[in-house]
């Protein structure tokens, strides 16, 4: 999935997947070092998650499945 948003703007991910397991959303400045910002238990699916303040440095997002951390 590749998604963009302007600088200072909101940013949104609306995710489908397999009904169960944890969902965790997590950010990145450099793709190596990464920290949990979301974390929902089996969530009916499919889901919208909006990060209402990205900064205006580059920011990667990845979804994690499986049980909380």
């Amino acid at each position: 999935m590749n998604v963009a948003s302007a600088p200072g703007e909101p940013f949104a991910l609306h995710i489908t997947g397999d009904a169960g397991p944890d969902y965790s959303i997590q950010t990145s400045t450099n793709l190596f070092d990464w920290t949990t910002v979301f974390t929902t238990n089996s969530p009916p699916l499919p889901f919208s998650w909006v990060d209402p303040d990205p900064g205006g440095n580059l920011l990667f997002y990845r979804i994690l499945l499986g049980p909380a951390e």
